[in-house]
């Protein structure tokens, strides 16, 4: 994170504890992911963008549109319990720092973010080897 966006993530969260242009309000943005990790049958990543996504997913990690992403490392051996059970997986990808980085909002007051989340937040999934996963792919 650049000086800039965290000087930026500074001045939003000031309002929070000085009473201000938040009304002392926070919302803590987050990214939800739930998945059953044998679905994909080897290691993935769970990317998040802000934006437009890249079409070449060896850039995915470091394009400007880039929020974070949760990692799922599988073993791609077969095991019977494997693939008689879903092994669920639950994480979170913390949205703040590029809300501030890439937004013009002064607070994160979720009638201001909701909206735009909504139009600009996607996500994709890659695997270990850098080919893009089916999108069909449950995550919540």
């Amino acid at each position: 994170m650049s000086r800039k966006s965290q000087n930026r993530l500074l001045d939003m969260l000031g309002g929070v504890f000085s009473g201000g242009s938040g009304g002392g309000q926070y919302s803590d943005w987050t990214a939800r992911v739930t998945f059953d990790r044998t679905e994909v049958g080897r290691s993935f990543s769970v990317v998040f963008f802000l934006g437009s996504v890249p079409e070449d997913s060896s850039t995915w990690l470091t394009c400007p549109q880039f929020v974070g992403a949760h990692h799922a490392f599988v073993h791609s051996g077969q095991c019977a319990r494997c693939s008689q059970d879903k092994v669920m997986e639950e994480g979170f990808v913390s949205l703040n720092p590029a809300i501030a980085d890439k937004s013009t909002f002064g607070s994160f007051l979720s009638e201001l973010v909701a909206p735009w989340l909504k139009n600009e937040l996607q996500w994709r999934v890659r695997a270990v080897s850098g080919s893009v996963v089916r999108r069909e792919i449950n995550v919540n």
